[in-house]
């Protein structure tokens, strides 16, 4: 007897980021229970919906590996600043916070990243469970992770409540089917040992990823180098921090000594770009990374300092930026910056065995891209397509775990408007003035 399946895509050019990195130029994906069953050319199987994908191009939903997502509030509030003014100017807004406005910035967020083709996100924020509600209500996976400073915090008394805070998610959304947590340090100069090694401790305690702001800028390492005689990163390896559940954010400013320590260790990066640039804090050497075999994942940082929330540009950006820092067109190819955002950022939030790539037993998190476009055609590459052309335009379909979430473009089953109107009324207590369009 033949498999029955929920849903049948056919006739697509399915780009499956599996270790092969295989791509089928007529492929079908057979999907039972949110979960991919079956994948290949002309399947033979029976199911209750199929759809025909013309020809468009079938891959992975993407993985952005770390942002702040509610700071949609702040998204054009405090633009062209070095990263330390810019932290300074924006501090009285996000004080006025309460766990409402993240709950409604978020929620714009996760409707942004799902028009986007993003599929799951790792954030680090301030009230952290309205975060990961908002996320459960847009229909979109969440790694969530409340903020860990020195000082009170909008939704944290001191350190010791956000680890807290920390732990009762950890227990609060254990096995969920879309939210998992991770510990979120902010950064080793915004925070005392004492609450880095607890974050550690909780992070092998539930073996979840520690996500943490890394040499982001020359002033960072100059201040950490100050109070401890060591860079941040080796300011962390003597404290025990780099092992495999270490994502560290940004890593501009590193030596080779450092990336050797980050293989031996086998951290994870999270590479950011667009925020990395707008903000001119530096370039980070991705491509010695990829070549010492380091997993690097993509993330867009928050919408206050990129300003979007689109992993297709930051692909785009990710491979272009290395190419001419580097004079050489062959650094950071169309499939290692497609990777970044699809399985390596599975990889480096530890969800490998359930996302990132199109094979048997994953989830249904899938990303159509519309190639019946002007601006996808012709087609060679589907890789160099999705990388250097692909964009918000030709998103059609998304799926989460086998739910369609986005339809030839359009949101299916939250109100646009309603998000948009919700975070207008918000900002209006921000010291700042804004052009309202809704």
């Amino acid at each position: 007897m033949n498999q029955r399946a929920d849903l049948l895509l056919t006739n697509g050019i399915v780009v499956t980021a599996d270790q092969n990195n295989t791509i089928i130029h007529n492929g079908d994906i057979a999907v039972k229970d949110g979960k991919i069953i079956a994948i290949g050319e002309n399947l033979d199987i029976e199911a209750d919906k199929k759809e025909s994908l013309n020809r468009s191009i079938i891959m992975p939903g993407l993985i952005n590996s770390h942002t702040h997502a509610a700071m949609t509030l702040l998204r054009g509030y405090s633009d062209d600043l070095p990263l330390m003014e810019w932290l300074a100017d924006i501090a009285p807004a996000e004080g006025s916070l309460v766990g409402g406005d993240v709950y409604a910035g978020t929620f714009l967020a996760c409707l942004e990243m799902l028009k986007a083709g993003t599929t799951c996100f790792a954030d680090m924020y301030f009230f952290e469970e309205e975060a990961a509600k908002a996320a459960v209500d847009a229909g979109i996976k969440i790694i969530a992770g409340e903020g860990i400073l020195n000082f009170p915090t909008p939704s944290a008394a001191a350190p010791e409540h956000a680890l807290e805070i920390t732990e009762a998610l950890c227990s609060k959304y254990k096995n969920h089917p879309l939210v998992k947590i991770c510990v979120a340090p902010h950064s080793a100069y915004l925070l005392d040992e004492k609450y880095l090694l607890r974050s550690g401790e909780i992070s092998m305690k539930y073996n979840i990823p520690l996500m943490i702001h890394v040499s982001e800028t020359a002033s960072e390492v100059a201040q950490i180098k100050e109070k401890t005689g060591k860079t941040p990163i080796r300011y962390l390896d003597s404290l025990g921090l780099l092992n495999k559940n270490l994502l560290a954010v940004h890593c501009v400013v590193m030596d080779n000594e450092e990336i050797e320590l980050f293989r031996k260790n086998n951290v994870k990066v999270s590479h950011n770009p667009e925020s990395n640039m707008k903000l001119a804090s530096g370039i980070s050497p991705v491509p010695e990374m990829l070549e010492k075999g380091i997993c690097i994942a993509l993330g867009t940082d928050g919408a206050a300092s990129n300003n979007d929330l689109c992993l297709l540009s930051e692909m785009d950006t990710a491979a272009k930026l290395h190419k001419v820092n580097k004079l050489d067109p062959t650094v950071v190819s169309a499939r290692q910056a497609l990777r970044m955002a699809t399985i390596d950022s599975a990889r480096a939030l530890g969800i490998e065995n359930e996302t990132g790539s199109l094979e048997i037993g994953k989830d249904a998190d899938l990303l159509v891209l519309n190639h019946n476009l002007p601006g996808l055609n012709p087609l060679y590459s589907p890789e160099s397509h999705i990388v250097y052309a692909a964009s918000r335009r030709e998103v059609g379909d998304v799926y989460v775990k086998g739910k369609k979430m986005v339809s030839q473009g359009n949101i299916v089953h939250s109100d646009t408007v309603s998000a948009i109107r919700n975070v207008n009324k918000i900002i209006s207590k921000f010291e700042k003035k804004i052009i309202k369009t809704q």
